[in-house]
């Protein structure tokens, strides 16, 4: 977005210092910390390819060794950052579209090399899963997974409030109490209604043998319903509506996996892929 708005600026291949003045440059209030955890893990694989730049790398709290130059692993991180920036800069679809056309020389040399407009493709990919839609659809899934596991839950274990620990059902009496329910719950249904996801994990290790089809151990509920449940707090409690990208990397496959087990048809929105 600043390279196209530079172009209409230049008249030269310099760029004089009042030009500078006038480029699109996002002030620093902009970056608060849920954008910034977006934002600076690209630029760091992005920047430190090289031990030169090891100081850099360490300013940003990173210990690691310098990241391997992958062509095809840039190509997605450069199309992440553009996608996510025309957000910032209040770009609808379209706008971000037309300005990717207007870099030719890139263009043809991604139609020689790919036989498409690769960088297009994948800015776009990238726009589309940055975008508020894209939350609304992962955010109607997780809702909906909640509801039918724990439909599938009760059903399984015939309501009965018995199958649940003790220790569990009392642990959970000052949430009953904090949304205005009697504390003791009247069946499972109205049990797992104070708490949806946090309170199926215990449920079903409990009773797992009616699970087998779904979770070969305790450890594989834990694994499976954890990035679920860590994705589900986000999207319920957004941070400028941005998504943790380590939250939504790992809860989006948990998402994928719920859905064909319990036979739900979804329509998320994917990252860019090469």
């Amino acid at each position: 977005m600043l390279d196209f708005a530079a172009r209409q600026k230049a008249g030269g291949t310099h760029l004089n210092f009042f030009i500078v003045k006038q480029l699109l440059v996002l002030p620093p209030e902009t970056y608060t910390p849920a954008l910034l955890d977006l934002i600076v893990p690209r630029v760091l694989e992005l920047v430190y390819t090289a031990w030169d730049l090891e100081p850099f790398a360490r300013d940003l709290g990173y210990e690691g060794d310098p990241f391997p130059w992958d062509e095809e692993r840039r190509a997605l991180l450069r199309a992440e950052l553009d996608g996510l920036y025309a957000h910032l800069y209040g770009l609808n679809r379209d706008d971000f579209a037309y300005i990717l056309e207007q870099f030719p020389i890139v263009k043809r040399k991604d139609v020689a090399a790919y036989r498409e407009y690769r960088t297009a493709r994948l800015c776009l990919e990238a726009y589309d899963y940055f975008s508020k839609s894209a939350r609304e659809k992962l955010r109607s899934a997780v809702e909906e997974i909640e509801i039918r596991l724990t439909q599938l839950v009760v059903r399984r274990l015939h309501d009965d409030l018995s199958v649940v620990p003790p220790h569990v059902q009392e642990g959970q009496e000052p949430e009953r109490v904090k949304q205005g329910k009697p504390p003791r719950a009247a069946s499972l249904a109205d049990f797992l209604g104070a708490g949806y996801l946090p309170l199926l994990g215990k449920v079903i290790k409990a009773n797992r043998e009616q699970f087998e089809d779904m979770f070969a151990s305790n450890g594989q509920v834990d694994a499976h319903l954890q990035p679920l449940v860590a994705l589900r707090n986000e999207l319920a409690h957004p941070k400028e509506l941005l998504i943790s990208s380590k939250v939504r990397s790992s809860g989006e496959p948990e998402v994928r996996w719920f859905a064909e087990k319990l036979g739900l048809e979804i329509d998320l929105v994917l990252p860019p892929a090469i």
